[in-house]
């Protein structure tokens, strides 16, 4: 334990060159405290730590990534995660997970497009632009849903070339909450030749 703790306040001695190095923008040290502080707190990891948290985290670290890559003025389309297994299938967890990251990702300043993300039941919520926008980058991801946890892999994607200019994968507890968001309605598939 003691080790740890040294590793930790090694750590918080060198926010303001990791902010410098990993980050631009206005409050570089601010958000670089944030994403060291919910990976040193393991906050994908408490079930203490409600989804709204986790997906904010999520975007604060996406968003460390990217830095300059993606600008403000850059138009981000929000996509619903989709099962693993089941590439196209996705579930309310998935939409919820984009939702919050995307969320965020607005608050810090960025264009995203969440129409595609909205709960079924408000669709109204966030309402398609008045002119036709084209995205230059796609958040998007899978997850996978195991026996106590459920793995989270979030992308930032050019739209142009589909190269992922940043990345984040975490694990969280499968907790009650997230278990029942995680389940899809049934759907029938027609197999062509049988």
């Amino acid at each position: 334990m003691r080790y740890g703790g040294k590793t930790f306040l090694v750590l918080i001695s060198c926010l303001p060159l990791l902010s410098a190095c990993l980050l631009s923008g206005p409050y570089p040290y601010k958000l670089t405290a944030g994403v060291l502080y919910a990976a040193s707190q393991g906050v994908f990891a408490d079930p203490k730590v409600n989804l709204r948290e986790k997906n904010y985290a999520a975007a604060d670290f996406l968003q460390s990534q990217f830095g300059k890559t993606v600008s403000t003025y850059h138009v981000i389309k929000a996509l619903p995660l989709e099962e693993l297994d089941h590439p196209g299938i996705t579930s309310p967890l998935g939409r919820n997970i984009s939702e919050g990251v995307g969320l965020r990702l607005a608050e810090l300043g960025y264009n995203v497009l969440l129409q595609d993300v909205a709960p079924h039941d408000n669709q109204g919520l966030y309402p398609k632009p008045s002119q036709d926008i084209s995205e230059h980058y796609i958040l998007k991801g899978y997850y996978n849903v195991k026996a106590n946890d459920i793995d989270i892999i979030l992308h930032m994607v050019d739209a142009r070339s589909n190269k992922v200019v940043a990345r984040f994968d975490y694990t969280m507890i499968l907790s009650r909450e997230i278990k029942k968001l995680a389940q899809t309605s049934p759907q029938i598939f027609r197999v062509k030749g049988q």
